[in-house]
C-alpha cells in the first residue's frame, strides 16, 4: 500500500490532525512511504492445556528520506485469551503493543549496505523472519553487506538483544553482545552460507564473570530440474560451543531432499543431535539451523529441544487439491528422543486454503507419542498479509 496515495483529507481523519498546515508537512514527510505486515488469529487445542486464542499483527513501515537512506519501523501488537481452565474460570493475557524495529538502511556506497538501529539478528542461530516464525529476535546494532559478485558477505554487531544463547540453562543474552560475519552465495544451482557467531553474555546475568559462546552454521540447498522432476536436495551443520554455560558443545545435522513430480512434492530427510544436546537455536525452534515439523515450523517436533544423541527420519508429501487448496502429511521419528533410550513419534496433517494472494487460512491435527505417552494438538489459523 502506497502511503503517498492517501488523500489530504483521509490523512487528516486517520491522524486526527485539525489544521491543514500540519497535514501538509505530514504528507511531505511520508511521501514515497510504504506500509506492510499481517493480522493473525490462532486457536490451539492442545491435551491437558486450556485453549489458546493468540491475535498478533505487524505493521512495517518503510521512509525514504533521500536516495541513499531509508527510515525502516516496525510495530508489533499481541493479545491471548485462553479457555476455561480446570477452574471454570478465563485467563487473559494483557495485551502488548510495542516499537520492534526502528533502523536506517543507507545504500550511498556502490555494493555496500548499512543497517544501523534496532532491527533483526540476521543468520541462522536466530529467528529473524526468514521462516515465517513469530519469535522474531532483535536487538541494537550495525549489520553490513557488501556484494563481492557471486558472493554477498555479512557482519553484525549487537547489544540489549531479546534471543537466549541456553535454553536449557535459561540464560537470555539481553545486554550483552552478539558478533556475527557470514557468506552467503550461489554456485553451479547450490545455495550456500556459512555463519560465525560469537557471544558474550553479560556476568550480571550469569554471575562469576562474562560467558563466551562460540558457533558456526553451514547450509546448503539447491533446485535442479530434470525433465518432468524437479530436484531440491538441502543440507545443514551447525555447531554451538557452550561450555561457559556448562551445556558443553551443542550440535546438529541435516540432510535430505524433496523431489516434485506433477505437482506432488515427497520428502525425504535425516536429522542428528551431537552427543551433549542439539541446543543450537537462540531460544526459538523456527531458526533456520534448526529441525523442525509443522508449516512454519508449527508442529510439536523440535530438536534444538531434544537430548543429546537423539537421531530422527523424516517423511513428508504435499499436493494441491484445488487451485487453491493443499494438503500436508509429515511424519517423523526419533529414537533417544529424552535422552534415556525413549521414542518418539509424531504424525501430521495439514490443509491450506488460499483465498487470495494476501488471504490464508491453515488447520493441521498433530500427534505425538513418546513412549507411549500421547499429546494430541489442533491449530486453525488466519492471515491477512498486506
Amino acid at each position: 500500500m502506497k502511503l503517498g496515495k492517501l488523500s489530504l483529507a483521509a490523512i487528516v481523519a486517520v491522524t486526527g490532525l485539525t489544521t491543514v498546515a500540519s497535514a501538509s508537512s505530514l504528507t511531505e514527510a511520508i511521501q514515497g512511504a510504504t506500509i506492510n505486515g499481517f493480522v493473525r488469529y490462532r486457536l490451539t487445542d492442545k491435551t491437558n492445556e486450556v485453549d489458546q486464542h493468540w491475535y498478533k499483527g505487524a505493521f512495517k513501515v518503510n521512509v525514504p528520506i533521500n536516495e541513499a537512506l531509508t527510515l525502516k519501523t516496525k510495530i508489533l501488537t499481541s493479545a491471548t485469551l485462553n479457555g476455561q481452565g480446570a477452574t471454570g474460570t478465563e485467563a487473559k493475557g494483557a495485551p502488548t503493543f510495542w516499537l520492534a524495529d526502528v533502523y536506517g538502511v543507507f545504500s550511498g556506497v556502490e555494493n555496500l549496505t548499512l543497517q544501523v538501529g534496532r532491527q533483526p539478528i540476521p543468520g541462522p542461530f536466530t529467528d529473524n523472519g526468514a521462516t515465517g516464525g513469530d519469535q522474531d529476535h532483535r536487538g541494537t546494532g550495525v549489520v553490513g553487506l557488501y556484494n563481492a559478485g557471486p558472493v554477498t558477505l555479512a557482519a553484525g554487531a549487537f547489544t540489549a538483544t531479546n534471543a537466549k544463547v541456553g535454553a536449557t540453562a535459561n540464560i537470555q543474552t539481553q545486554g550483552s553482545d552478539i558478533y556475527e560475519v557470514g557468506a552467503i552465495g550461489s554456485f553451479a544451482g547450490i545455495n550456500a552460507q556459512a555463519w560465525y557467531v560469537n557471544v558474550n553474555v553479560d556476568n550480571n546475568i550469569t554471575g562469576g564473570g562474562d560467558k563466551k559462546v562460540n558457533g558456526f552454521s553451514v547450509l546448503l540447498d539447491g533446485s535442479f530440474d530434470l525433465d518432468s522432476v524437479k530436484l531440491t536436495p538441502f543440507a545443514a551443520y551447525t555447531s554451538l560451543d557452550k561450555g561457559d554455560l556448562g551445556l558443553n558443545t551443542q550440535k546438529q545435522a541435516r540432510a535430505g531432499a524433496t523431489v516434485g513430480i506433477s505437482g506432488i512434492n515427497l520428502t525425504a530427510a535425516y536429522a542428528v543431535n551431537g552427543a551433549d544436546g542439539g541446543d543450537i537455536v537462540f531460544g526459538d525452534g523456527d531458526a533456520t539451523a534448526n529441525f523442525s515439523t509443522g508449516v512454519d515450523g508449527q508442529g510439536q517436533v523440535d530438536l534444538s529441544t531434544l537430548a543429546g544423541d537423539t537421531k530422527a527420519i523424516y517423511v513428508a508429501a504435499s499436493s494441491p487439491i484445488t487451485d487453491t487448496i493443499s494438503g500436508q502429511v509429515e511424519y517423523v521419528t526419533a529414537s533417544d528422543a529424552a535422552g534415556k533410550g525413549k521414542d518418539a513419534a509424531e504424525i501430521m496433517g495439514s490443509l491450506i486454503y488460499n483465498m487470495s494472494k494476501n488471504m490464508r487460512f491453515l488447520t493441521f491435527y498433530s500427534n505425538l507419542d513418546v513412549d507411549g505417552t500421547k499429546t494430541d494438538m489442533f491449530r486453525f489459523e488466519a492471515k491477512y498479509k498486506f
